[in-house]
């Protein structure tokens, strides 16, 4: 960028001529100065870019660094509650695909205990390779109701533990099955 400079006819400047030639950031200048000595206004106007850039820097039309600083902590504090939204969602998820795990487990021990053509009352437990202890009960229910019949009613529970962290998390099914009575 070159030194601004417009040339100046005998006569006050006129304003469709000079306006036109004259940077925006200096007409205010040029303006003030129309009515008094043209040559007064040549030499407001002709400034070296360097020279030029200061001056709107001093007439407000950049940021002052206060102004940066704010926008950066706002900014901050912004991907900071973001980032938060995001680990506790990842969070959620682990928990989430955690009791899916132990619900199929449970469901297909269940299975198995429900296809068992031989089911007595009893109680187990196992541990599993990934971590989870399935804990079966099998009870006589309602014995009063169905003593005199050829049928008895057995009330199913299983329990599935795990460790979540430093937390112990459970899922219980509960079911009853009519087998025949052994005589």
């Amino acid at each position: 960028m070159g030194i601004s400079i417009f040339t100046i006819n005998k006569g006050p400047i006129r304003a469709k001529t000079a306006f036109s030639l004259i940077p925006a950031s200096f007409r205010g200048t040029v303006e003030h100065h129309q009515t008094g000595d043209a040559m007064r206004a040549a030499e407001t106007v002709r400034m070296h870019p360097r020279t030029a850039l200061m001056a709107n820097l001093r007439q407000g039309s950049g940021f002052t660094l206060l102004e940066v600083l704010v926008a950066l902590a706002l900014l901050s504090i912004a991907l900071i509650v973001i980032l938060q939204l995001f680990s506790a969602n990842l969070k959620g998820i682990t928990a989430s695909e955690e009791t899916a795990k132990a619900m199929m487990k449970a469901d297909s021990a269940m299975r198995e205990v429900l296809d068992d053509e031989d089911i007595a009352e009893k109680s187990s437990s196992e541990t599993t390779k990934d971590g989870y202890r399935i804990d079966v009960s099998i009870t006589n229910a309602d014995e009063d109701r169905t003593g005199n019949l050829s049928m008895k009613l057995l009330e199913i529970n299983l329990t599935v533990h795990w460790r979540d962290g430093a937390k112990e998390r459970t899922v219980t099914l509960k079911t009853m099955k009519a087998v025949p009575r052994k005589i």
